[in-house]
């Protein structure tokens, strides 16, 4: 081993590797192999060769064994240099090597970036497409910019300005877009807090209705109604009323031509799907949410995120009116012993225990975690199917549902969800009786939550 690399420890996750072996390794696929180049992988503490310079007949690095053989590793880029020439080499040529320092400077930049991505795509230049997103992406994230805000910014680069919530048009999913204010854009991060800023913003963008839309909703809030906003630009609002546990009514607020505040019963439509709807009023290709379990805000795996507990669902025949509920509370031990049962099964082709019986289900990852390769994949599968580190920190409601993996030194998430078939349309009624659940397993990573 080289005189810089004392021990195996010394290597981390995706370093850059030259492995020379001595005897010669030997492989079914391959030669005898003296000499390899690849990246170093860490799965539950050995150590192995992510080999590129190896490449099977599928075209896929070859995965070389480095427990117990006797060999020589010259380091010739670290990680952390790796993901450096990785990230320049997605960007390519940069357009704004030095970005604006004030809040209209960037906002100049970050639209001509959309207007050059688009060009480039409409041309049929999708490698330069990608390169222009990448920058894009790196402006935004100075400010943090929110994900829907650049989709607005994308939008009006190709169908100039437009109101999120008013403008009807085929290309717009609503619910995927909110209009950023110039406060957004600023380097200071006290700027964009400034409350009172973005109030005064907001009233010169959408006029004075915004200040009433605010200071009714915070009238019904106070008197512990609930209250919300059909969209975060619209310049109306959904007031839920509830008369007793079996009868509550949806009433839609929002001011008319004459400058009065009007009261209506809320559609249906938005009563069950709220604003998951495409900006041309058609609904698109949108389907119904599937009703996941409810619970708390919670502290999970160093992140607080919201997780819902298993409890409360509505039953099939009520859940277009949602004016009455059926309570079932699972069992949090069967539906742990199930879960576990079930990822060990799709994971590690486990076979089901006596127990839990036969469950139906499927595996899935998302697309970040699919670009990754199958490699990346199938160690996450392996890793998530050992996974047993559960305790009440990390899984205060026993069911087993959610956990996290590191893989090559990425964070990977893996989340259980329940529905009543194989349709995924409604969450589970009985989440710990198999024969009324069908579950999916999804992988996926932090950025996908």
């Amino acid at each position: 081993m080289d005189d810089a690399l004392q021990s195996d420890d010394a290597l981390d996750p995706g370093d850059l590797v030259r492995v020379t072996f001595d005897p010669p390794y030997r492989d079914d696929d391959h030669a005898p192999i003296r000499e390899a180049t690849g990246t170093i992988l860490r799965v539950t503490g050995l150590l192995y060769l992510q080999a590129t310079s190896l490449r099977s007949r599928w075209q896929m690095p070859t995965i070389v064994d480095l427990n117990g053989t006797s060999r020589r590793i010259e380091r010739i880029a670290t990680a952390a240099e790796q993901r450096d020439r990785q990230a320049a080499a997605r960007r390519g040529t940069i357009v704004f090597p030095d970005p604006g320092r004030t809040g209209a400077a960037l906002l100049r930049q970050l639209d001509e970036l959309a207007e050059l991505r688009l060009a480039a795509e409409a041309a049929g230049d999708t490698r330069r497409g990608d390169e222009l997103r990448h920058q894009f992406d790196d402006l935004a994230d100075r400010v943090a910019l929110a994900k829907r805000k650049r989709t607005y910014l994308l939008h009006r680069a190709r169908i100039g300005d437009f109101h999120p919530w008013l403008t009807r048009d085929p290309r717009v999913m609503r619910i995927e877009t909110v209009r950023p204010l110039p406060a957004d854009f600023e380097p200071e991060p006290s700027s964009r807090r400034d409350r009172a800023r973005r109030l005064d913003e907001a009233v010169r963008l959408f006029g004075e209705a915004e200040r009433e839309t605010r200071r009714i909703a915070s009238s019904f809030t106070a008197a512990g109604y609930h209250v919300r906003r059909p969209h975060p630009n619209a310049q109306e609002l959904l007031l839920r009323i509830t008369m007793s546990p079996c009868m509550r009514a949806d009433i839609r607020l929002a001011p008319s031509a004459n400058g009065l505040w009007s009261a209506a019963p809320a559609p249906a439509r938005e009563q069950a799907q709220g604003t998951g709807r495409r900006a041309d009023g058609s609904g698109g290709s949108c389907r119904r949410r599937p009703q996941r379990p409810r619970g708390d805000a919670r502290q999970h795996l160093g992140m607080k995120e919201k997780r819902r507990r298993l409890s409360v669902l509505v039953p099939r025949q009520r859940r277009e009116t949602m004016t009455e509920t059926a309570e079932y509370v699972a069992d949090a031990a069967k539906v742990a012993e199930q879960n576990d049962a079930f990822r060990r099964h799709v994971c590690l082709g486990s076979p089901y225990p006596l127990e839990t019986g036969a469950l139906t289900g499927r595996l899935a990852c998302t697309a970040a975690v699919a670009a990754r390769g199958l490699l990346f994949v199938n160690t996450c599968q392996r890793a998530i199917g050992f996974f047993t580190d559960f305790s009440a920190d990390n899984d205060p409601d026993g069911f087993h549902d959610f956990g996290g993996v590191q893989i090559a030194g990425v964070n990977v998430w893996f989340k259980i969800d329940v529905f009543d078939d194989a349709e995924m349309q409604y969450g589970s009624e009985a989440p710990d009786d198999p024969a009324r659940t069908y579950r999916v397993l999804t992988i996926l990573l932090p950025s996908d939550w």
